[in-house]
């Protein structure tokens, strides 16, 4: 009698974990990993790739991106500090939509940095924080460290941006 107890409570085990196990993995299964914005990301070595869209170069809808918002923003505030100092300022209406496809059309791999190695660590260069205002509330802060490296940090996370396209030119002449 014991026996036969046992044996069922290790197949009612059995029967939950592997239920839990496909419920959590088949929906992931085959399509790379996902994280927690539901942005797809490819792992290699200890840098991850993470797309504007689900996948570099492709068609998909770019409300996918980590760094999206929406076409309504009215305001997207900038802090901009460098050696000489930091000066702040609302972007002006019209520069946004320029603003949006730039932030959108970026793509970066992850990046991990011992403590007082990050980007925002180091001396010199740009540093461009932006609030992004609407229903939600977006802030990062782009960085330009020069020889071409360009980082984004967001959500305390480091972002090597792999895309060559610079900054608009007009947040270089506020």
């Amino acid at each position: 009698m014991k026996i036969r107890k046992s044996l069922t409570k290790g197949r009612v085990f059995v029967l939950v974990f592997f239920s839990f196990f496909l419920f959590q993995g088949c929906g992931n299964f085959g399509k790379g990993n996902v994280d927690s914005s539901n942005n797809l990301i490819q792992e290699t070595s200890k840098e991850v790739l993470v797309s504007s869209s689900h996948v570099p170069n492709s068609s998909t809808k770019k409300e996918n991106s980590l760094l999206y918002f929406s076409n309504d923003v009215s305001v997207v505030k900038v802090l901009h500090s460098n050696g000489s100092g930091q000066k702040s300022w609302n972007m002006d209406k019209k520069d946004i939509p320029q603003f949006r496809e730039w932030v959108l059309s970026l793509q970066f791999k992850h990046q991990n940095f011992e403590k007082g190695e990050s980007p925002g660590d180091s001396n010199g260069g740009d540093a461009y924080n932006f609030r992004i205002s609407n229903d939600a509330q977006l802030n990062f802060t782009y960085i330009d460290i020069g020889n071409n490296n360009h980082y984004i940090e967001f959500e305390g996370k480091w972002y090597l941006i792999t895309t060559h396209e610079r900054i608009p030119d007009f947040l270089y002449n506020d």
